[in-house]
């Protein structure tokens, strides 16, 4: 898990909503805005719809923000949406990979 500087607060996920550019890898989206910072920081959002227990979605989110963290991305707030399940464990590390290597 990241530490909490490195993670989003609900007021600056409603600027990312707002201004932020979009960005989309199949299953996995992105939304990200500058920051003018020495350091990234991000927040992930699992709906329900996604996965009904909150222990599947609680797990997605933490493989997603391992994988963000290992990002090189410097001045950026990335909001990270999953938007339908992902069909196997393979299968999500490879696309949380392609996420991370933008």
């Amino acid at each position: 898990m990241l530490s909490k500087k490195f993670r989003l607060n609900r007021k600056q996920i409603g600027l990312i909503h707002q201004r932020g550019r979009r960005f989309s890898f199949g299953k996995i989206g992105a939304k990200c805005l500058a920051n003018y910072l020495d350091y990234s920081r991000f927040a992930v959002n699992v709906p329900v719809k996604v996965y009904k227990k909150a222990v599947d979605r609680n797990r997605l989110r933490r493989l997603v923000y391992d994988s963000a963290g290992r990002l090189n991305l410097k001045g950026y707030d990335c909001l990270i949406t999953v938007f339908s399940p992902l069909s196997d464990e393979k299968n999500e590390i490879q696309q949380l990979q392609k996420l991370v290597n933008l």
